[in-house]
């Protein structure tokens, strides 16, 4: 048997070396893909926000102090910067007896504004690098609240972070946390 003439070994390369170019498109388009369903979602920030309220006795009865836990985690595997963290608590009337559930809006109650402290914390507490797995938390505590019959208190937390290259998060995570004065304890985390 005699070798293949000239021009079929060259139509055998094209259609090899045309073979091996689709199969590498072939193999990229699957790599992209498997990394755009698994790896990339890993790779964006996994901020946790989440905080806890305590109450605590003082020497006066009509009063008692306040402990506004806030804990920042990094469940994610890129690093962040909490640039601050802006606290905001107001005291709202409860309804007294009611016939039937009564419905509070959080949001409606932020938006109005009528908080009796708002404050900005950028230096220590909260504020820092949050490499992957990282996590603190610190109280903010009010050492006298005057008792209420009926009312209610909403503590909130908004942290800023700035991304690995320095990108301002948007919308900054929070947290609420909700409270009949002096006691009770409701969370919306």
């Amino acid at each position: 048997m005699s070798p293949p003439s000239e021009p079929v070994t060259k139509w055998l390369a094209l259609v090899s070396t045309l073979a091996q170019i689709l199969a590498i498109g072939i193999a990229g388009v699957w790599t992209y893909q498997k990394f755009m369903k698994t790896e990339a979602p890993s790779l964006e920030l996994h901020p946790d926000v989440s905080s806890d309220l305590t109450w605590g006795r003082t020497h006066q009865a009509d009063q008692c102090k306040a402990n506004f836990i806030v804990y920042v985690a990094n469940k994610g595997r890129t690093s962040f910067t909490v640039e601050k963290v802006e606290i905001r608590a107001w005291e709202i009337a409860a309804p007294g007896k009611v016939s039937k559930p009564w419905f509070w809006d959080v949001e409606k109650v932020k938006a109005q504004g009528n908080y009796f402290f708002d404050e900005e914390f950028r230096e220590g507490r909260l504020s820092g690098h949050y490499p992957p797995g990282f996590s603190r938390h610190t109280a903010f505590s009010w050492p006298a609240v005057p008792r209420a019959d009926s009312g209610l208190i909403l503590f909130s937390a908004a942290v800023a972070l700035r991304d690995s290259k320095g990108n301002v998060v948007t919308p900054p995570p929070f947290t609420d946390y909700w409270d009949e004065t002096c006691g009770g304890g409701y969370s919306d985390r």
